[in-house]
């Protein structure tokens, strides 16, 4: 069901009191993500999928963090998914999702995109490598004619 089919009830705890979040890390960060994700929701149980990470020569939107050793072309990282209520008191979704976003900058991770995405057009380009993807949108006349991947999958949708 689309969300615009909801009741207004239903579409306030969709965008303020549920979560439903994937934040991909550097293995190394791991424990430290995990204390930072119950500080700020306590939401359980946790899903964990290890992902690597590749070194493109030709870029492309992930990229292994400044960790990792330079004759390495692949780095392993942890997507560390929530789903559900929240269960700390006084729970704000907006700046607490804000705060998730910009912990997982800092460690050079980067959100699922298909998840609701709270931060702002230059945020968002310094968690995804662009260089690339600007490039192909040149090259392909896109720019004009299509929508950024920002502009598709960021800020806080209007209903």
């Amino acid at each position: 069901m689309c969300i615009r089919d909801r009741t207004n009830s239903m579409k306030k705890m969709w965008l303020e009191d549920f979560c439903v979040q994937d934040m991909l890390v550097p293995v190394k960060d791991i424990a430290e993500t995990v204390a930072v994700m119950d500080k700020e929701v306590a939401i359980y149980p946790m899903w964990f999928c290890p992902h690597l990470v590749y070194r493109n020569p030709h870029g492309g939107f992930l990229k292994p963090s400044k960790h990792c050793p330079p004759d390495s072309n692949e780095e392993l990282f942890v997507d560390i998914g929530i789903y559900g209520a929240p269960s700390r008191k006084n729970y704000e979704h907006n700046s607490t999702m804000r705060r998730l976003e910009e912990f997982v900058r800092q460690k050079e991770g980067y959100q699922g995109l298909y998840a609701v995405c709270y931060m702002n057009r230059g945020e968002f380009r310094t968690m995804f490598d662009h260089r690339l993807y600007d490039a192909c949108r040149k090259k392909y006349n896109a720019v004009e004619r299509f929508p950024e991947a920002f502009d598709k999958t960021c800020g806080v949708p209007q209903y």
